[in-house]
């Protein structure tokens, strides 16, 4: 007979409750990646996920390969489904934007979080990045040269 107590007997085994929400370190971390070219010498680099500790490296190798492999004038990075960026995600972005700076290519961050941009200023390089709303932006803003007058030798 149950007593006016609705706690069940104990069973010497521990009763843990399911988390309300799913935790952020519940399973492996999700980065997805991919590459699209969608003007000659530009490749755009989708980024989406978590770009953590776990992510950064893979991150780091696959858009080095790509880079080498097409050797674009611009690469832009978009991160405007990017959920989460660590100070090593950071450490990407900036490996990357020397090696095209190395290499006279131009880099751009399209859709950078405020979130995103904290963790970049924080490590002191926000303001070495261009950084653009949206794709179409960034390739507006490179396709846009400054003029040189050339004259004519002896005029």
């Amino acid at each position: 007979m149950l007593s006016a107590d609705t706690t069940p007997p104990r069973t010497g085994l521990l009763h843990v409750s399911p988390p309300c929400r799913p935790h952020l370190l519940d399973g492996p971390p999700q980065l997805a990646v991919a590459f699209t070219t969608p003007e000659i010498s530009v490749l755009v680099v989708r980024v989406s996920g978590e770009l953590d500790l776990a992510t950064a490296p893979d991150l780091d190798a696959r858009v080095r390969h790509e880079v080498a492999e097409r050797r674009p004038h611009h690469l832009i990075l978009d991160l405007r489904r990017l959920r989460f960026l660590s100070l090593q995600g950071v450490a990407v972005f900036e490996r990357t934007r020397r090696r095209a700076v190395a290499m006279h290519a131009r880099l751009s961050l399209v859709g950078l979080s405020a979130a995103g941009a904290r963790a970049l200023d924080f490590a002191g390089v926000l303001s070495l990045f261009e950084c653009c709303p949206d794709v179409s932006t960034a390739l507006a803003a490179a396709r846009v040269v400054p003029v040189t007058l050339h004259r004519p030798a002896g005029r």
